[in-house]
């Protein structure tokens, strides 16, 4: 079963029991912006009791560094509930300012929708 609810910064949709989040904006650069993409995503494990999350970047094409510190802060939430983060369709620019942080030895970075299903699924 498919359940969908939208914003206006991202919409998540339920895929079994993975939350796969797909970002509405190509940039995400102001305070305002990150500030409000982590409420949203925050809420999902603390008010919806998300566990397992599928992040897809696939129409994101600037991110703000203190993004990435919400990111780490996401997965270290979902940690700590027993759940799970997979980031998915991460452009070659995007994928480079994540390595430039570390972030590919610390979250699950899988090519598409489909295989960050299957990783984000899998026994840990």
């Amino acid at each position: 079963m498919v359940a969908q609810d939208g914003s206006r910064w991202v919409t998540a949709e339920q895929v079994g029991e993975v939350t796969v989040v797909r970002f509405t904006r190509a940039r995400i650069l102001d305070d305002e912006v990150v500030e409000a993409v982590r409420a949203q995503l925050f809420d999902l494990v603390d008010r919806a009791g998300r566990r397992l999350v599928v992040l897809n970047f696939g129409h994101v094409t600037s991110l703000a560094s203190r993004m990435l510190g919400q990111l780490v802060g996401l997965h270290k939430k979902l940690q700590q509930v027993e759940g799970r983060l997979v980031l998915c369709q991460v452009s070659p620019f995007l994928h480079e300012f994540f390595e430039t942080a570390r972030l590919p030895g610390l979250l699950c970075i899988r090519g598409g929708e489909a295989e960050a299903l299957e990783a984000v699924s899998a026994s840990p």
